[in-house]
């Protein structure tokens, strides 16, 4: 059991430095909005959890490219879902998208411009 707590202890703070890191390089990309979801987000980490976030910012790019574009810069150390929207794309989906929805109400706010 002890093993099991300091195997989770680990995790998290693995997880939260490189949530730090990655939050940073998108503030540094121009995001006006992280939003963080999942099982980190709701203080529930797991030795599986990863870390799954939400980034509104003004791109031109395509929604594949900017995400190419953004795992490039950031190279996670730890598993990582990241979803970019344009702000036009985000309050377009915001009120539509279970989703977003569910994002929005369950996720933790880390960064807002």
């Amino acid at each position: 059991m002890i093993l099991d707590r300091e195997v989770l202890e680990k995790r998290r703070r693995k997880l939260e430095d490189e949530l730090e890191r990655a939050v940073s390089e998108l503030k540094g990309m121009g995001a006006e909005r992280i939003i963080l979801i999942g099982s980190l987000a709701n203080d529930i980490p797991n030795p599986l959890s990863d870390i799954d976030l939400v980034a509104v910012m003004q791109v031109e790019e395509r929604f594949l490219d900017r995400l190419k574009t953004a795992y490039q810069r950031i190279k996670p150390s730890v598993a990582m879902d990241l979803l970019i929207y344009t702000p036009e794309e985000f309050d377009e989906m915001r009120e539509k998208s279970p989703f977003l929805i569910h994002a929005l109400e369950k996720g933790k706010l880390l960064y807002a411009a």
